[in-house]
């Protein structure tokens, strides 16, 4: 999961589904979600250098890839 977070204030951390985030410039973060087959949540949570936090939640839906598929 690859986005930018911002607030005037500057962001401190960026976690997704609770696991902490790397972070660049300008409020970029990267981070790691192994996807199953189907709907997967994702909860991005900014906090700022106030401590301020915020969250928004997303569904990544992960579509079975055919070419693993045996044929009898």
């Amino acid at each position: 999961v690859r986005g930018i977070a911002w607030n005037e204030a500057g962001i401190f951390e960026v976690f997704v589904n609770g696991r902490e985030a790397a972070m660049g410039a300008n409020g970029e973060f990267l981070a790691e979600v192994k996807l199953a087959v189907g709907d997967n949540k994702v909860v991005v949570r900014a906090v700022d250098k106030q401590e301020n936090a915020t969250e928004r939640h997303f569904t990544i839906v992960r579509e079975p890839d055919a070419s693993f598929i045996r044929k009898k």
